[in-house]
C-alpha cells in the first residue's frame, strides 16, 4: 500500500501532465499597442533587496528594509524630486515594518514581536535620526502586518484576527480581537478618517466600521482575496480561484456595495492571483505569475485580459500606488513603475510554470527542472527551512497556514535563483 504523501505525489504528477496538455490550447493574445492604456508602463529596479514595508504622505515615500539575517535595519526616504536618502536604524530594532508619518517631520516605526518584545522608533526630524519608543502596548502581542494612517494622529494596523489602533501618534494603543467571520489570513486595509474604515475577509467578504473597530458591518458577504476603495463608495474586490482554476472574477461597486457588477475574464497560467489596480478609466490590471495582464475596460463585457509587460524573474509581493507611481516588491528586489515613460517592448522567451498548485496543503510541483533546491521563507525574510526538490516535487511538511515565499535555486548556478510567493491552506 503506498502511503498518502506517496499517493499525494502521483496525484500532483497527474497533475502536471493535464497541465501540460491544456496549455497546448491556451492562445495568449498580446497587447502590442500600448498607447491606449492611459499609463504607458515600465518597471525599473531601484534595490535589490526586500522591502519590509512602505508609506507616503505629501509627495514623500518611506521605506524599511533589513532587520533579519544578520542585515541591517535601515530606512529610506525618496523625496518628491525622486532623491534618496538612507539611514541605519539602532540595532535592536529587528524585522521593521511599515513606517508611519504624521507630518514631514514626526513618524514612527513599528516591528514584528519576538522573546523580547516588540520595540517602537520615533524621529521628529524627518528621519534623520531614529530613538527607541516604548509606547503603552502589549509587548507579547503587537506585531500588525498591515499599518495604515488614518489622520495626523490616528493609525489603524491588522494581524489577523486583531486590531490595532492609536490615536494619539502611537503614545497609547488599543487591540481589539476580530470576530469569528473576520479572523482569517486579509492583508487589505481602506480609511476615509476615523469614521469609515475597511477591510476584508477572505472568506466572508468586505466589513467596514464607523467607531474605530469596536464593531462591524458586512456590506460585500461574497470570498474575497483582496479589495480597493477608491471612495467611501466606488469599490474592486477579486476572487481568485487559484489551483487549477482558469478564471479570476473582479467585483465593483458604485454605493459602497449596495448593488454591485461581476466580470469574469480567463486568464492563461495556472497560480494564485491576489494583487490588482484599477486605472482612472476603469482599466483591471493583475499580476498572474510574474506577468501583468490588462482588460482595457471593465464596463466591455466582451473584454479579456491581455499581455501587457513580461517581468523575467519577478514575483511580486505586494504592489502599492501613489500618485501615479506604483511601487512593487518582490522577494529579491524593490522596483518602481514610472507610468510618465514609455513601455519596452514585450520580453516573448517562454517562462516555464513554476509552481502549483498555489495555494497548497503540503506539496507543490515545478516543472522547470533547472531549480534543485528550495527555501522556504516568511513574509517578514526569514528562512524557514530549505532541502533539495525531489523528482520535480516540494514537500513543505507541517508547515502552519499562511502567506510564504519559496525561493527556488538552481545549484550549478545556471539560471538566476526565483522567488514564488504561495499561501499553505
Amino acid at each position: 500500500m503506498q502511503s498518502p504523501v506517496s499517493y499525494s505525489l502521483l496525484k500532483i504528477r497527474a497533475k502536471i501532465t493535464i497541465l501540460q496538455l491544456m496549455k497546448k490550447g491556451v492562445v495568449v493574445c498580446l497587447l502590442l499597442c500600448l498607447s491606449q492604456f492611459v499609463h504607458a508602463q515600465v518597471w525599473e529596479v531601484l534595490e535589490n533587496r526586500y522591502v519590509q514595508g512602505i508609506s507616503h504622505l505629501n509627495g514623500y515615500t518611506y521605506l524599511t528594509f533589513g532587520g533579519y539575517s544578520n542585515l541591517p535595519a535601515k530606512f529610506a526616504k525618496v523625496d518628491p524630486e525622486g532623491r534618496w536618502f538612507e539611514t541605519t536604524l539602532p540595532q535592536d530594532n529587528k524585522r521593521p515594518v511599515v513606517p508611519i508619518f504624521f507630518d514631514e517631520q514626526n513618524g514612527i516605526i513599528t516591528r514584528f514581536s519576538d522573546q523580547q518584545g516588540s520595540k517602537m522608533l520615533r524621529t521628529s526630524d524627518g528621519g534623520s535620526t531614529w530613538e527607541l519608543f516604548q509606547p503603552n502596548y502589549n509587548p507579547e502581542g503587537f506585531g500588525p502586518q498591515i499599518l495604515q494612517r488614518v489622520d495626523d494622529q490616528t493609525v489603524i494596523g491588522r494581524h489577523n484576527g486583531t486590531i490595532t489602533i492609536t490615536t494619539d501618534r502611537g503614545q497609547n494603543w488599543t487591540r481589539i480581537p476580530l470576530d469569528d467571520e473576520l479572523r482569517v489570513t486579509a492583508w487589505s486595509l481602506a480609511s476615509f478618517g476615523k469614521d469609515l474604515i475597511f477591510t476584508n475577509s477572505e472568506f466572508n467578504g468586505i466589513y467596514k466600521t464607523t467607531d474605530l473597530g469596536n464593531s462591524w458591518e458586512q456590506v460585500f458577504d461574497q470570498p474575497t482575496e483582496a479589495f480597493h476603495m477608491i471612495t467611501p463608495t466606488n469599490g474592486y474586490a477579486i476572487k481568485s480561484y487559484g489551483g487549477l482554476s482558469m478564471e479570476i472574477t473582479l467585483y465593483f461597486t458604485y454605493d459602497g456595495w449596495s448593488t454591485y457588477e461581476t466580470r469574469t475574464y480567463n486568464y492563461p497560467k495556472y497560480q494564485w492571483i491576489y494583487m490588482f489596480v484599477i486605472t482612472e478609466k476603469e482599466q483591471f490590471g493583475f499580476f498572474n505569475g510574474s506577468d501583468f495582464y490588462m482588460v482595457d475596460d471593465i464596463q466591455d463585457e466582451s473584454a479579456e485580459p491581455e499581455l501587457y509587460q513580461r517581468l523575467r524573474g519577478i514575483s511580486p509581493n505586494w504592489i502599492n500606488r501613489f500618485d501615479d507611481v506604483y511601487f512593487l516588491n518582490d522577494a529579491q528586489n524593490f522596483i518602481r513603475l514610472n507610468t510618465e515613460i514609455e513601455a519596452t517592448p514585450f520580453d516573448l522567451d517562454h517562462q516555464p510554470l513554476l509552481l502549483y498548485p498555489n495555494p497548497t496543503q503540503r506539496l507543490m510541483a515545478i516543472e522547470d527542472e533547472r531549480f534543485d533546491q528550495f527555501q522556504l521563507i516568511s513574509t517578514t525574510g526569514e528562512v524557514l527551512m530549505g532541502d533539495q526538490i525531489e523528482q520535480g516535487v516540494i514537500d513543505l511538511k507541517q508547515r502552519a497556514s499562511g502567506i510564504y515565499i519559496i525561493r527556488l535555486i538552481d545549484s550549478e548556478a545556471l539560471v538566476a535563483p526565483r522567488s514564488v510567493r504561495i499561501r499553505l491552506n
